[in-house]
């Protein structure tokens, strides 16, 4: 199933905004009888709600490609989410234009709608991991200057509580990745491996829910990379962006929230 929510790769115009609700501590735990927090509804798989799934391919250019390798899944059954994007330019055609080519993907899960039963004290929580690796490859910029290729990735990994009822986000965590270029480097190639924990507790005096009101849990991972050649040239990028094979993936392992 698609999900309205696709970024447009486009590395000069991306704004991370996230604006917080509620009090909010990563990687950080109180004692729940500290704040009078009942205990919290615990959320592992099989998983209930929607498959939040997204993408964007874009190519310019005669030497420019880009696609989904393995297109954006998200099983609910094991918690996994994989994709594997790639895109490549080369220069060609007449000086003046460009060979770009860019892929962003989105796998997640909605969960199933929670309905608040009492007036007490919150808690949201959720725990999971990210593993994925990246290799790029672009012809080295010369020292003397001149037109240059490029090849950079990115990723976002956010998670949300949102109330449908008002249709506000009460409580949230966002982590980017501001991943590597190609630019600057002696050789024109840089290859990687991300893998983060996730793991993340909010807490709140009552003000994150009202009761009767209906609230989901967002989660979903973002990679984006793009790829640059100058036409009229022989200049060449590539990007590969990898959490689909040899363990590479994305996990939600547990999402709580205290009603």
């Amino acid at each position: 199933m698609s999900s309205g929510r696709v970024l447009r790769p486009s590395r000069a115009g991306i704004r991370w905004v996230w604006l917080p609700t509620v009090l909010f501590a990563a990687l950080f735990a109180l004692p729940a009888g500290a704040m009078g927090v009942p205990t919290p509804v615990k959320h592992v798989a099989p998983f209930h709600g929607t498959v939040h799934v997204a993408s964007t391919v874009t190519s310019s250019g005669c030497g420019a490609s880009a696609s989904l390798t393995v297109p954006p899944s998200f099983n609910l059954t094991t918690g996994v989410g994989r994709e594997l994007i790639k895109s490549s330019a080369t220069g060609c055609g007449p000086p003046g234009f460009s060979d770009y080519a860019a892929v962003a993907a989105t796998t997640g899960l909605d969960s199933s709608v929670v309905v608040m039963t009492a007036p007490t004290a919150h808690n949201f929580s959720l725990v999971g991991r990210m593993n994925a690796s990246y290799v790029l490859s672009a012809t080295p910029q010369s020292l003397a200057g001149g037109p240059f290729a490029w090849a950079p990735v990115d990723a976002i990994i956010e998670v949300d509580l949102r109330d449908l009822t008002n249709s506000t986000d009460r409580a949230g965590y966002i982590n980017t990745f501001l991943g590597p270029s190609t630019n600057g480097t002696a050789t024109g190639n840089v290859s990687g491996y991300f893998s983060t924990p996730l793991g993340f507790t909010v807490f709140t005096s009552g003000k994150m829910t009202v009761v009767g009101h209906h609230y989901i849990r967002i989660f979903w991972v973002e990679l984006l990379e793009w790829s640059y050649a100058p036409s009229g040239t022989s200049l060449h990028a590539s990007a590969h962006w990898n959490m689909a094979t040899a363990g590479h993936d994305a996990k939600l392992t547990s999402w709580t929230l205290a009603k």
